[in-house]
């Protein structure tokens, strides 16, 4: 065999993965912070995750959610939150009150977005056009016990760490 040919072809096969792991792209990780337990977060969390999967995100598969639960105790809220930070999540996801609180003192980089238990959000993640930042779309749709709703959305975008 040609040497020459052997090791192009040599090459390629090594290249081919690297090309194909440069086109994977970032699964988002949605950072949860509950004030309550696990068992009383779980009618959000439920409606929350269902909303997603209705966009098309299913958990372990196209998106990561990190939960975490502070058990009713708002002093263990803020180690909580730094933890969400050093996981690096793409947006923090808080009740009222102490959880934002504890949110907004752990980063000023990580979109924080409030929910309570009478609206229903929705998180779309896409790369923009340059391939570095990316952009979250965050829609919320609250109803009152009257049926009457109102949406509104906001856009968010991130910058890429360029410390690395």
């Amino acid at each position: 065999m040609n040497r020459r040919v052997f090791v192009t072809g040599l090459g390629a096969l090594l290249a081919a993965p690297l090309a194909a792991a440069a086109q994977v792209r970032k699964i988002p990780r949605v950072g949860m912070l509950f004030l309550a337990t696990r068992e009383g977060a779980r009618p959000y969390i439920t409606s929350f995750e269902g909303g997603m999967r209705t966009l098309g995100y299913v958990e372990g598969r196209n998106i990561v959610y990190e939960h975490r639960f502070a058990n009713g105790k708002p002093e263990l809220l803020p180690e909580l939150a730094t933890e969400m930070v050093r996981l690096k999540v793409d947006v923090i996801v808080t009740g009222l009150n102490e959880q934002t609180a504890a949110a907004k003192r752990a980063t000023i980089t990580i979109p924080i977005v409030i929910g309570t238990a009478s609206i229903s959000g929705q998180l779309r993640s896409e790369r923009l056009g340059n391939g570095t930042d990316r952009t979250y779309t965050l829609i919320y749709t609250g109803m009152d016990k009257a049926g009457n709703s109102a949406t509104c959305h906001t856009t968010v975008t991130v910058p890429h760490d360029q410390s690395k």
